[in-house]
């Protein structure tokens, strides 16, 4: 499962979504026969890089935690998601991050759902 935002750090989407990840991640360390691979992506501009405590606590969590910073190309980003072959893409925003909102148009994996949303977004 591959979980895509600008915003895993101190934001309403990381501290909401944060929790869920962590929340699945303890599920499938606790319970044998539940084989379930968290991976986190974090898309940022070179200009909104940005990091703090909620970040690197994610980091520790999920099995892989992949930073994408770009200058705006958003078919090298599709090419790099698209080569994690996940088989279900959450996306934690659409409309909070322009580049997020043209992102969300690719096809990353056979599922792909929306998180519920923020009430500013979605």
């Amino acid at each position: 499962v591959g979980f895509l935002s600008s915003h895993w750090f101190q934001h309403s989407v990381g501290k909401l979504l944060g929790g869920v990840i962590s929340g699945l991640a303890s599920f499938s360390a606790t319970h044998s026969g539940v084989s379930l691979v968290i991976e986190v992506v974090l898309v940022q501009s070179s200009s909104s890089a940005r990091e703090d405590n909620l970040t690197v606590s994610l980091n520790k969590t999920v099995n892989e935690f992949h930073v994408i910073t770009h200058q705006g190309d958003l078919f090298s980003v599709h090419q790099k998601i698209r080569r994690l072959n996940f088989d279900i893409v959450v996306f934690g925003d659409f409309f909070m991050d322009s580049f997020m909102h043209h992102l969300a148009v690719g096809r990353f994996a056979p599922l792909q759902v929306a998180f519920w949303g923020h009430p500013f977004s979605e």
